[in-house]
């Protein structure tokens, strides 16, 4: 079983990079070709480009700092070593002994940020979204809190997993319709601010058949990129590592981009 990471820091109406404010997260029981520190990766960089082999049960996440808000990046990489240290330290168990991924965890996750960031002028408000998946023990189980997305591939079909937490999505457009960019705006995310409203976690699981494959992705990549076009990657299997690459090279993306693909 392989996994593959992609991530790019999007170029700027002026032509210059933007800052990494994505950041991506892999735990787990690794190949012993990856001598790993604690079994976790965390990145926060341009033009990633790994491949990893893993063993049951893993994790893996992607959050994108808000960028309205101040110290994003510094968000979005804390909120996920906080996620990876909850799951390997403290996550429930099942009778196999794997852990397990638990939805309080995010909100673990939001009071840690607030603690390190909410309680400074400069970084007050430091706000992320997250999509985690965890694989374990022939079963996945999905949980998210903002517009960061996790895909299943499945016989063909690309299926979205996760919810977005936006206008957008409450509105339920007709199909087809484009709505105006202030209603992509979200409804939930993890900000460190102690006065927050509670935020949406939306939480799906079930069994991992032969063949499913998972993709999560950052909002630079789905909404930029086809779904057909991932589609047509994915049908390949881990033989589609080449043109997948191929084709994220071809766009310009004017956000930060990110992308985890997981062969089972």
């Amino acid at each position: 079983m392989q996994l593959f990471v992609r991530q790019y820091a999007g170029i700027s109406l002026s032509g210059r990079p933007l800052p990494q404010q994505d950041a991506v997260m892999v735990a787990g029981q690794f190949g012993p070709e990856q001598a790993l520190t604690n079994h976790t990766l965390v990145w926060q960089q341009s033009l990633l480009t790994e491949q990893i082999s893993y063993q049951s049960p893993l994790l893996l996440a992607v959050a994108d700092g808000v960028s309205a808000s101040p110290a994003a990046a510094a968000a979005s990489m804390l909120a996920l070593k906080h996620l990876a240290h909850l799951w390997q330290k403290f996550g429930q168990s099942d009778e196999s002994g794997n852990i397990r991924l638990d939805s309080r965890m995010l909100r673990h996750c939001q009071q840690h940020i607030t603690n390190l960031l909410g309680k400074k002028p400069t970084s007050y408000g430091a706000s992320t979204t997250v999509a985690t998946l965890e694989v374990a023990d022939g079963r996945f189980k999905a949980i998210n809190a903002g517009d960061s997305r996790v895909w299943r591939y499945r016989q063909g079909i690309l299926e979205q997993l996760s919810v977005d937490h936006c206008f957008a999505q409450e509105l339920q457009p007709k199909p087809g319709q484009q709505l105006a960019q202030c209603y992509q705006a979200l409804t939930s995310y993890l900000a460190a601010d102690p006065d927050a409203e509670d935020f949406v976690v939306s939480v799906t699981e079930g069994a991992v058949q032969q063949g499913d494959q998972f993709l999560l992705t950052t909002d630079g990549i789905h909404n930029e990129v086809p779904k057909e076009a991932l589609t047509q990657c994915l049908a390949l299997g881990e033989a589609g590592a080449e043109p997948l690459t191929r084709l994220l090279s071809q766009f310009q993306f004017d956000d930060n981009a990110s992308l985890l693909w997981l062969c089972t």
